[in-house]
């Protein structure tokens, strides 16, 4: 989960806002923090907040349909028993790997292999951009907005111009985790095209294998 940081790291941009407040060095100790997080408008920080909730939610659609997926392949007796085995997957790596086997032991003429690894291929590109999210920082510049940012990389690092920083590749605002929603909501779609596809081709091997077992007719 994304949370904020202190604002030691942002110490300077805090005494540039509190001084150009006109405050003294001693008013700046107690006032800085409070007029600083009061500096960014609540439906700015707001909007921010329910970006990034609806991002991560959405992702939870794309594993929820990755579930089905692997239940359809499987084919068992208890559907509740095969969403228990997918659940039980180490990471969602595992789980990957779980739904990639089936496929391979499922389908006997190719049919599902391509599609699935180019499926597979769109579900990995926007896992890393769900998991960028979730271990992000949350900052916010006086007057501005807020931002989030990569753990793994300095703040000094960033432009000080607030546009320049909005482009950044490693900073996440509303506007861009929204995109990533509508990118996470698409591929939650083909997944769900993918499990009837393969429904259907499960059930149709299936029903292949049936006729071929029964015996001639004198």
């Amino acid at each position: 989960m994304a949370n904020v940081r202190g604002k030691h790291r942002l110490q300077p941009i805090i005494e540039s806002f509190t001084m150009a407040k006109g405050f003294t060095m001693t008013q700046r100790a107690d006032a800085s923090e409070q007029e600083f997080q009061a500096s960014v408008p609540d439906a700015v920080r707001n909007a921010f907040h329910q970006a990034f909730g609806e991002a991560m939610a959405s992702f939870g659609g794309i594993e929820a349909a990755l579930m089905y997926v692997f239940t359809s392949l499987l084919q068992p007796a208890n559907p509740t028993r095969g969403h228990d085995v997918f659940r039980s997957g180490i990471g969602f790596k595992g789980q990957l790997d779980m739904v990639s086997a089936l496929v391979v032991s499922t389908d006997v003429d190719g049919e599902l292999q391509q599609a699935w690894k180019q499926l597979r291929n769109r579900i990995e590109a926007v896992q890393s951009r769900r998991n960028k999210l979730a271990h992000m920082h949350v900052w916010q510049m006086s007057g501005l907005g807020l931002f989030g940012y990569d753990t793994k990389k300095k703040i000094e690092d960033l432009p000080v111009d607030w546009s320049r920083r909005q482009r950044h590749q490693s900073v996440f605002t509303t506007e861009k985790m929204q995109v990533y929603r509508q990118e996470f909501d698409e591929v939650a779609r083909l997944i769900v095209e993918f499990e009837v596809k393969a429904n259907n081709y499960v059930r149709r091997v299936g029903a292949r294998a049936g006729k071929a077992k029964t015996p001639p007719e004198f």
